[in-house]
C-alpha cells in the first residue's frame, strides 16, 4: 500500500503545481485531505458560455501535457479493465441478463424497460464501441496523461480559474476518454446521465481547437522547446487536426454512453426493488436509447467512414 500512497502524492504534487488543482495536505489509505476550494461544479450554463468552454479545453490540455513519472504497468492495467468487460465481476450480469427476470416481474417496470433491456446486447456494443476507437487512434500519439473521471462534478470553477479534482483514476490512456466523456454530457441540464442531443462539429470545434492549440504549446513548453514554427507544423500534422479530433471525441462519446448504460444496468440489479435501483434502470435506459441515435447519426456523418462498420443492434 505504500507504494500506491506514494503514487497519489507525487501525481497530486504536479497536478497542483501546473495550477490546475487543489494541494492534497494528507493521505492515508482511507482519506484524502485537500485544500479547501470556494467554488461550484461546472454545469449547463458552463457549456453556453463560449469563454468557459475554451477554458476548459485549455485546462484539460494541460492536463493532458503533463508528465507524471508512473510506470507502463498501470496504464496496461486500466486499459485492461476497460476494454475487457468479462474481466469485470459483474460481467455474468451482461452474460446472463440477469437484469431481465427482475424487470419482468414487476408489470410498470416490464412495459417500460423490458424490450429495451431485451434488445440491448451490451457485450457487443462495447466490444464494437471499443474496436471503433483503436480504429480511429494512433495508438502510439493519442496516449495521455489521463484523468479518466472527467465528469462536471470533477470540474470545479473557481473565480475565474477552472480546477480538476479526484484523481484516483488517473493515468496514462487515449486523450479521446476525457474529451468523450466531456462531449457525452455537453449543453444537458442533466449532470451525468442525460439524453439531451450532442453539439454539431462547429460547436465541437470551439471546444477541440482550444485544446489543441494548448496541448501543443504546453507539450513543447514542458520538453524545454518553444519554437513557434515547429509548434505550427506540428498543429497541421492529420493527428492535431480538427478531423481527426473530432472523430476520437465521437468515438470515445459512444464509450461514455456504453459505460453509462451497462452502469445503469449493473446497478439496478444490486437494488432491483428500490428507488435506487429503478434509478438506474432509468439511466441504462436513457443513455442506451441515445447511445443507439448516436450510432445512428455518426454513421451517417460523412465526416468520419470509420463509424459506418458499426451497427445499432
Amino acid at each position: 500500500m505504500v507504494p500506491q500512497l506514494f503514487k497519489t502524492s507525487v501525481i497530486n504534487t504536479i497536478i497542483y503545481s501546473s495550477g490546475i488543482a487543489p494541494r492534497l495536505f494528507y493521505t492515508d489509505h482511507q482519506h484524502k485531505v485537500y485544500e479547501l476550494i470556494n467554488g461550484r461544479a461546472y454545469n449547463y450554463n458552463d457549456d453556453c458560455d463560449e469563454k468557459q468552454v475554451k477554458k476548459l479545453a485549455k485546462t484539460l490540455a494541460k492536463f493532458h501535457s503533463l508528465n507524471v513519472p508512473i510506470s507502463n504497468d498501470s496504464q496496461q492495467r486500466w486499459s485492461m479493465t476497460m476494454e475487457n468487460i468479462e474481466l469485470m465481476p459483474f460481467y455474468d450480469v451482461f452474460r446472463d441478463k440477469s437484469y431481465l427476470p427482475l424487470i419482468e416481474k414487476d408489470e410498470q417496470l416490464r412495459q417500460e424497460y423490458y424490450e429495451f433491456a431485451k434488445n440491448i446486447d451490451i457485450i457487443k456494443l462495447n466490444k464494437d464501441i471499443f474496436r471503433l476507437c483503436y480504429r480511429i487512434c494512433d495508438q502510439t500519439k493519442t496516449i495521455v496523461f489521463s484523468h479518466n473521471d472527467f465528469n462536471r462534478n470533477n470540474r470545479i470553477i473557481n473565480n475565474d480559474q477552472i480546477v480538476l479534482i479526484d484523481f484516483d483514476y488517473s493515468t496514462y490512456y487515449h486523450r479521446g476518454n476525457d474529451i468523450g466523456r466531456y462531449f457525452s454530457n455537453y449543453k444537458h441540464h442533466d449532470n451525468m446521465f442525460g439524453d439531451e442531443g450532442f453539439p454539431n462539429d462547429e460547436e465541437m470545434n470551439i471546444f477541440l481547437d482550444e485544446y489543441r492549440h494548448e496541448f501543443v504549446r504546453n507539450f513543447f513548453k514542458f520538453n524545454n522547446s518553444n519554437n513557434d514554427d515547429y509548434i505550427d507544423e506540428i498543429l497541421n500534422n492529420h493527428h492535431y487536426s480538427l478531423q481527426q479530433l473530432r472523430a476520437e471525441s465521437k468515438a470515445f462519446t459512444l464509450l461514455a454512453y456504453i459505460i453509462d448504460t451497462y452502469f445503469g444496468l449493473w446497478q439496478f440489479t444490486l437494488d432491483p426493488n428500490g428507488s435506487r435501483g429503478k434509478y438506474f434502470l432509468n439511466v441504462a435506459k436513457t443513455r442506451g436509447m441515445e447511445l443507439k441515435c448516436l450510432i445512428q447519426r455518426f454513421i451517417n456523418d460523412n465526416d468520419h467512414m470509420q463509424f459506418a462498420h458499426l451497427t445499432c443492434d
